[in-house]
This record gives C-alpha cells, structure tokens and sequence, in this order.
C-alpha cells in the first residue's frame, strides 16, 4: 500500500528526510509544512554534515503549505507525519498530527522537558498511533557493528567504552536565533543525548550516571563528561559545542574487551585489534537516515515500530538529560 507523508519543517533535517522518501518505494509526499517555501529553504539551512540529496527541480514540484491547519483543509490527513522542527515546537507539531490520526516520527532531542516528553506519549497511546524519535546514531554502520560486538561478546566482555560527540557552535539555521538556542537544550540535549540513547539500548539502564562540566562558559551549553557506571565496567561519554563555527563534526568512540578493542573515527569504518593485528573493517555506505526514515516507513505498514527509537526510549533518555542537567546546576 502507498503511505501518505508529511514534512513539517524543511530545515536540513527536514530537507534529509524528504530526499529519502523521495527514494522510498509506496511513499507518497502529500504536503511540506512551512513558511518558507521548498525551493526558498533548499540550501540556505546547513548542517553537521552533507545529508541533503533533495535537487531544486524535485523541490520546486512538492506540494507546500504554510500551516498545519492550510495543510489539513486542503489536503487532509496523511498517513505519517515526520516533524524536523526545532525543539521548542516538537510537543505542540506532534500532539496536533497524532490528534490527526497520525503516526509521527519527530527528530531529536525529543523535549528537553519530561512533562512535554510525557504529553507527547500520552497522545500516541490515547490515539493508538506510533511514535518514533530520530536518534540516528542507532542506524549508523559503524554503532550498529559496536552494539553486535557488545551484545554477542565475540572479544569478551566490555571492560571499558568512550564515545565522543564534538561540533563547531552552529552558526545556521535556527542556531542563529538566541531563543532556540535557548529552548534546544545546548550540548546534554542536542549532542550528548544521542550517545546516552545508544548506551542506554545497548547496554540497559546504567547503576549510576555522574556529570562533570569541562571547559568554560564560552562553550555553548559547556564541554560535558559524563560517566555511566555499570556492574563491571564504565562508559564515559563527552561532548560540547566548540567555538568557532568552522569547527568540524567529529564523533568516534573506543571500546576495549577481554579480548581486543574496536574503535571509530571515520564514517563507515572501523578498526578492530586482536593480539598483533590490526583488521581495518569497512561497513555498508547506506545513509543512515535513509535507514532512519525506511524503517520508519516499514514500521507504519506493519504497525509496529523497528530499527528505529521508540518515544518510550526516548523518554528515558529525557529524563536521564533533566537528571544530570540538575545535578549540574547544584555543582
């Protein structure tokens, strides 16, 4: 069957979301939610890294409308509804389109408030609709072979994973706005947040979970270092916002075993040691959200979210972000 799709917000993320479905078999874009138009959007929002493949003729051919409410008059309800708006407007885009009959899947962070992140749940379950959270890093080539590595054991036992997460301070978009960038959480919601999500899939709910700022107030929501303590070994998770905007994306992380180690730091590849090798491991090149969105698809048709996290893990990752973000204002 064809599933009807709508975009709200055609920022970088939304313009990422739309190149895939473009690509997605059965999928069928009913509406792009905006005040700007499509072509007007293409390529004035930038992002961490190169995602948009949409092409300005394709663009200049969707279907736009200026609100919610134009949307639904005119085209009625779809299916699913991705929402790529800043974080400030995640709560009220998703409660209306699951209000709507929809299944939604909303990028991260989910809320960087658990009342918010609760109200969203509510409505999903109220309406009976799914609900998806876009923590990318769960569809990422180089996690998923780490999160095989630590569930099957093949090197042993983990004794002890960093994972790192660093971005120039955004200087595009709505990070341009002082008020969301108030409202987006800084680094614990924006950054840190994505690889809480996967050590919490991953390896399960930590015995403790200590916070300790880094750097100085220059850094945008500051450099932070997080450690998660489970029975046996530590997970150390960073990251911050640097200055200056010119700064590159880089995100890694290093694992050590009983057996070996395996470790990251760039796209699609990895690095496994083992005695006196080195095996220099090369991973699929599919898009991760391309994944993201597919499996997003295929959850709707079956009516069951998979590969894809769920506003029930994400909730907990909230809570989790709210936790250390009040411990941090006690220090």
């Amino acid at each position: 069957m064809s599933i009807k799709v709508a975009v709200v917000g055609f920022g970088f993320m939304g313009q990422t979301h739309t190149g895939t479905l473009l690509q997605l078999q059965d999928t069928e874009i009913t509406g792009i939610i905006d005040l700007k138009s499509p072509i007007e959007q293409l390529n004035t929002i930038k992002g961490n890294n190169d995602t948009v493949v949409l092409t300005p003729e394709a663009a200049a051919k969707l279907p736009w409308f200026r609100s919610w409410e134009e949307f639904i008059a005119k085209a009625g309800a779809p299916d699913a509804v991705i929402v790529a708006l800043p974080t400030k407007f995640h709560c009220s885009a998703v409660v209306k389109a699951l209000e709507n009959g929809c299944h939604v899947m909303v990028e991260k962070p989910f809320a960087t408030s658990v009342e918010e992140a609760e109200k969203m749940l509510n409505s999903a379950r109220k309406n009976d609709r799914l609900l998806a959270v876009g923590y990318v890093v769960r569809c990422m080539p180089e996690y998923l072979h780490l999160a095989e590595t630590l569930r099957t054991e093949r090197l042993g036992k983990v004794h002890f994973l960093e994972m790192r997460r660093f971005a120039g301070i955004p200087g595009w978009g709505s990070w341009l706005d002082p008020e969301m960038v108030r409202h987006s959480g800084g680094t614990l919601f924006d950054l840190l947040s994505h690889d809480l999500d996967f050590v919490t899939h991953t390896l399960g709910e930590p015995e403790a979970i200590l916070p300790r700022r880094r750097g100085r107030k220059e850094f945008m929501g500051d450099w932070l270092s997080i450690d998660l303590q489970y029975k046996g070994f530590d997970v150390v998770v960073e990251s911050a916002f640097i200055p200056p905007v010119s700064y590159p994306f880089h995100r890694s992380f290093q694992a050590f075993f009983e057996n070996g180690s395996l470790y990251s730091g760039e796209w699609n590849k990895v690095a496994e040691c083992s005695g006196k090798e080195v095996k220099n491991i090369r991973l699929p090149e599919t898009s991760p959200y391309f994944t993201e969105v597919a499996n997003f698809i295929n959850s709707v048709k079956q009516g069951k979210l998979q590969g894809i996290c769920s506003g029930d893990d994400a909730l907990i990752t909230t809570r989790h972000c709210a936790e250390i973000r009040h411990a941090l204002q006690e220090d």
